[in-house]
This record gives C-alpha cells, structure tokens and sequence, in this order.
C-alpha cells in the first residue's frame, strides 16, 4: 500500500498559475531587455534565418579553435552573451521557486529553452576535439545520419497523428512519449550507428540532444497549458499508459522545476485513489526534492562520482527499502546491482 511521504509539498496554488505564465513571462523578459542580454549577438547575425538562428556549416563553431584575433573576439562575445542569457534564466527558475516556498534551491545556469543559445551550447561539446578541422569532419560524418533519423521520427510522429482520427488526449500524450523516448534510445545506443567515428559520435549526440531538448521544452509547455485547463491526466480518464507518459514528460521537464514541483502536488492526491502509480510518483518526488533539498527519499535518482554510479543522497536510509516497497519498486540493493562496474 502506498504511503504519503512524511512531509507533504511545500506548493502554493502559484504553480497552476505558472503553468500557463512562466513561457510568455521569459520571452517578455529577453524582449526587453538589451541586446547583449536578450538578442543574438551580432557576430552570429549571419547564421539567422528569418528571425531564427540556423548552424549552417558550423563555421562559427571554428572561432573557438582560431588562432585570429578578431575570430577570437567573435567566440568570446558569444560566450558573454551565453552566460548572461544563462544567468538570467537562473534568475527567473530562483525567484519562481522562492514564491513555492524553497528559496535555497540550487538552480543551475541554463539557457537551453533559446534555440541559438542551445545550438550553441550543443556546439560546445565538440571543442574537446583538437582542432576545427575534426571537428567539421565529425560534423559532416554524423550530420547525414543525424538528419535522416530526424526525418524518419518525424514521419512516424506525423503518421501517428492523422492515423488516429481525432485528436484525443490519450494519444496525444502516447505520441509525445514515444517520440521522446526515440530520440534518447538513440542518444544512449550510439552502437546503432557503427560506421561513425568517436569524432562523429560527439557529432551524433549533439545533434540528437539538440533535439531531446526542444521536445522536452515543446512537451513541458504543451503540458502545462493542457493540465492548465484539465487538471492531471487521470489513468481513469487517459488510461495507464497515456498516464505514465504525462509523467514522463514532467519527468523530464527538469529545466522547469516550478512545474515538476506543481505537477507533484497534483498528483499526490491522486495516488490513494489509484488515478496515479505510486511508482511514478515516486520517481518524480526524487526528482524534485533531490534537487531543491538534496535529498530523495525512494533512492530512484543516480549521480556520478569518481566515475561510478551511486544513489543520490537518500534522506532516511535506513527506512529506504520499506519505502520502495510500499511503492512497488524493487529493494535498493536491487538498483544498486545493475550499476556494478559501469562507469559515467
């Protein structure tokens, strides 16, 4: 039987608010804002594309490797412009999560909702390579891979669409997961592609994430707006697999952890009346609080330390296997075997 946790959330009705809010509020704050803050920095002006930054060739990935100064200058005014674009999304995750009530929250710098400072970002991933030169070829080794599996998954999400005939929740929300999880099979199972270099596997998960990423953003605002005016998708109205993907989706909407936290709340009541799994609401509880406290309370969350896996602090160890028990999850031990000798 499933048992409440011994604290119950701390979230004000603000989260619902900052389902519908929180979106439109970032993009009013980079509109207004300078344009060393809030726009692209001129030296990436000639990669934009009717208002929206496109990579192109990557030719402005080469100034982080040039030997020019005035390329230097370019790589290191973008860079500025990163993390001002960072901070600022810092700041605005911070000040959302001390209305809920958790001011002391460790929220890292990210940016990742804006496209050009993704694809940026994403870039830089492949300056670990020793020169400009590896890094065009990794480049244009994966790229042709990258783009037809984008293509493909996007054919399948389309062809999931019009196959339904209407436009139902519940496939909505089971077209969001499984495309979603297409794209991190993928990033995890580089294998899958065995004619790409090491050079071109870094190539390969940049531009596979880029694309994890903004389906996760996209899911995360659709998301929001839909439980805006619905209410949590309740298995007796969705089903369980259309359920379990409306909690995949929160799961993975770490970039906003105001809505993780709202989400949580609504689904807790949720689980004493069987409309939510104990296992899903457990795992995003670790989610959340192993990152606003600390500390997770079922053991669900891995880190990587020294190079090995371990559990993430666990609050209450000692009741750890109980817990994960009442929620139908295996003993901690369990977990902890498949990670024997792997590495990160």
């Amino acid at each position: 039987m499933w048992r409440q946790p011994p604290r119950r959330l701390k979230v004000a009705c603000l989260g619902l608010v900052l389902f519908a809010a929180s979106a439109s509020a970032f993009a009013h704050t980079v509109s207004t804002t300078d344009t060393a803050t809030g726009r692209s920095p001129e030296a990436l002006s000639a990669f934009m594309v009717d208002g929206r930054f496109e990579p192109g060739s990557f030719e402005w990935l080469r100034w982080k490797f040039s030997d020019d100064p005035q390329e230097q200058a370019k790589w290191k005014q973008v860079m500025q412009w990163v993390g001002t674009k960072a901070e600022l999304r810092k700041k605005e995750v911070t000040a959302s999560l001390a209305a809920l009530g958790y001011p002391q929250a460790k929220v890292p710098a990210q940016c990742l909702e804006d496209n050009t400072c993704r694809w940026v970002m994403l870039g830089g991933w492949l300056t670990s390579l020793p020169s400009w030169e590896a890094a065009k070829k990794a480049i244009a080794e994966a790229g042709p891979f990258a783009q037809g599996y984008v293509m493909a998954v996007a054919a399948m999400e389309r062809h999931a669409r019009e196959d339904t005939g209407s436009a139902s929740l519940s496939k909505e929300l089971l077209t969001r997961m499984r495309v979603e999880q297409t794209f991190r099979a993928a990033a995890a199972d580089t294998e899958a592609t065995p004619r790409i270099s090491a050079e071109g596997k870094l190539a390969w998960r940049m531009f596979i994430w880029r694309e994890i990423m903004q389906r996760d953003t996209e899911n995360t605002q659709w998301l929001k707006e839909m439980v805006a005016r619905n209410g949590w998708p309740r298995r007796s109205v969705v089903g369980a697999d259309a359920a379990h993907a409306a909690w995949l989706i929160a799961q993975h909407a770490d970039r906003d952890p105001a809505f993780q936290l709202a989400a949580l709340q609504l689904m807790e009541p949720l689980v004493a009346r069987s409309e939510v799994t104990p296992k899903d609401y457990a795992f995003l509880y670790d989610r959340v609080f192993g990152e606003l406290r600390g500390r997770q309370l079922y053991g669900t969350q891995m880190i990587c330390t020294g190079g090995r896996y371990e559990p993430q602090p666990i609050e209450d160890v000692a009741g750890v296997d109980r817990r994960r028990v009442s929620v139908g999850l295996p003993r901690l031990g369990v977990q902890l075997a498949k990670y024997t000798g792997r590495t990160c």
